[in-house]
């Protein structure tokens, strides 16, 4: 799974470079009059990302990539179907001042592909839900 979302990430990293593929993706989306509805898609994709979490995600990073992603995807649909205006004025924004927000966004997509491919180039990790503390009485620390 580390190497699919890094894939995805590198793509999107190298996507939103290209500015008049992303004007000819996101013209029609903001032309639409179903605004409300893709905030709607957007909170049900964050609910799917949710559930594919398992909630033992404490050893896998793409198990935290994907919450944190549904998180944000949720938060997102609910910014689009409540503050509708708000997305307009910052997609005028976002393309007025198009490459000083790309620029980052694909810094951020390159260095979470990155994240996904060396932590899993680490090798696999242990799992550390079964360990216990063990607490000796005859060791005490002495300053």
């Amino acid at each position: 799974m580390n190497e699919i979302l890094a894939i995805i990430f590198l793509c999107f990293g190298l996507l939103i470079l290209f500015r008049k593929i992303m004007l000819s993706v996101m013209q029609p989306i903001l032309d639409s009059s179903n605004l409300r509805a893709l905030g709607f898609i957007a909170i049900i994709i964050g609910l799917l990302f949710l559930y594919i979490v398992d909630f033992s995600w404490s050893d896998r990073i793409w198990k935290n990539t994907l919450f944190v992603l549904g998180i944000a995807s949720i938060l997102r649909g609910f910014i689009v179907i409540f503050f509708e205006n708000i997305v307009y004025k910052f997609a005028d924004i976002f393309f007025n001042n198009y490459y000083k927000f790309s620029i980052p966004l694909s810094l951020l997509f390159f260095s979470l592909a990155l994240l996904m491919v060396s932590r899993d180039y680490i090798g696999p990790i242990k799992n550390i839900d079964e360990c216990q503390f063990r607490f000796n009485n005859n060791s005490i620390l002495r300053i």
